[in-house]
């Protein structure tokens, strides 16, 4: 009878191993996935590091149970290894500092409502000042942040409404991309021609439509028990907060692309920062990092996880370069001033 209890539970273990295998490979794949085809593969794509590491510990499993059967993850673990670089970067990276000719560009959403409520504005020019980087992208920046603090170390800046670029270098150009910007007009992209040392690049900052769910998430998790579950009110937010994903990651498919035809457009090299608001296992992320470099892919140590609140292990927050802009070390620096850690990279434009 235990022998045959055991061998139901190997089959039923063998199969939860294959449909893991499979959301995995789904994982993986779900940034070819367009949200009109398919945008639940916004969540499935999310996901990929805990599916990830699930196979991890399958293939453990089986291993010391002595079955074959670990080779169904270990297989997946293979095939899908390239997508851990997208979150994880391995210790050994070799970061470069001090090439002449180096700069550095912080990309960082401010949350400037919660910075400002909470009087820790100043704190924000002070841990400024103490990276010191050459471009500061800022999302979430409003008038009252703008009142407060002053850079006196950017002499050139850009503006649009919730966000702003500053520079030590000259800003010769800047505009606006007209894209769709949903129910919310505090996101979008602007971009600005930066002459350094007598080349000029272009710089975005994009804060991509958000899925403005993150308050509605804590209620539930919060408020709600286990016994309510079945509760309409419950069901009734959760298909709420479906209905504004779905809605916010075709908005998203819509500025990405309009994004990448501006960039691609560009008669000078261009580097997109900014937060993103999509994972990278998505079709957002895949329509602008295609074809370019993500500073943290190339230089990257560690985690790189950069959103702090409800669902700890998400990266929405990136900065991508072209091909010709070399990255020389890229970081995510742990913050608590806002919901989001800022990235701090380092690039050199190519010889002349």
């Amino acid at each position: 009878m235990a022998a045959k209890k055991n061998g139901c539970f190997t089959r039923l273990l063998l199969l939860a191993n294959i449909a893991w295998v499979l959301c995995t490979l789904l994982s993986f794949f779900s940034d070819n996935i367009h949200p009109q085809v398919f945008w639940p593969s916004l969540f499935v794509g999310m996901i990929f590091p805990i599916l990830f590491f699930g196979n991890v510990l399958f293939l453990l499993f089986w291993i010391f149970r002595k079955k074959w059967f670990f080779l169904l993850s270990f297989a997946c673990l293979l095939f899908t290894w390239q997508g851990v670089n997208l979150f994880y970067g391995h210790p050994f990276k070799k970061m470069e500092t001090g090439k002449e000719g180096s700069f550095t560009v912080l990309s960082f959403n401010i949350h400037a409502s919660g910075l400002v409520s909470k009087k820790r504005a100043p704190e924000l020019k002070e841990f400024i000042q103490e990276l010191d980087p050459e471009i500061l992208c800022f999302q979430e920046y409003n008038s009252q942040v703008k009142k407060k603090i002053s850079f006196q170390n950017y002499p050139y800046s850009s503006f649009k409404p919730s966000q702003a670029i500053f520079s030590k270098y000259p800003i010769e150009q800047e505009g606006i991309i007209k894209m769709d910007q949903g129910q919310n007009v505090s996101n979008g992209a602007h971009w600005a021609d930066i002459n350094i040392n007598g080349r000029t690049i272009r710089v975005y900052n994009l804060h991509l439509y958000s899925n403005r769910i993150s308050g509605m998430m804590e209620d539930l998790v919060q408020d709600s028990e286990l016994e309510d579950i079945r509760d309409k009110e419950t069901w009734s937010e959760t298909r709420t907060m479906l209905a504004m994903v779905k809605y916010s990651s075709m908005v998203r498919a819509k500025q990405a692309r309009a994004v990448n035809r501006h960039a691609l457009a560009s008669p000078h090299p261009v580097i997109i920062s900014g937060d993103f608001n999509d994972t990278p296992h998505t079709y957002t992320y895949r329509t602008l990092a295609e074809g370019r470099k993500d500073a943290f892919v190339e230089k990257g140590k560690g985690f790189g996880f950069t959103y702090r609140m409800i669902i700890p292990f998400l990266k929405i927050d990136f900065i991508i370069s072209d091909p010709e802009i070399k990255v020389l070390s890229s970081k995510i620096i742990s913050s608590d001033l806002s919901d989001h850690k800022p990235i701090l990279s380092t690039f050199v434009l190519p010889p002349n």
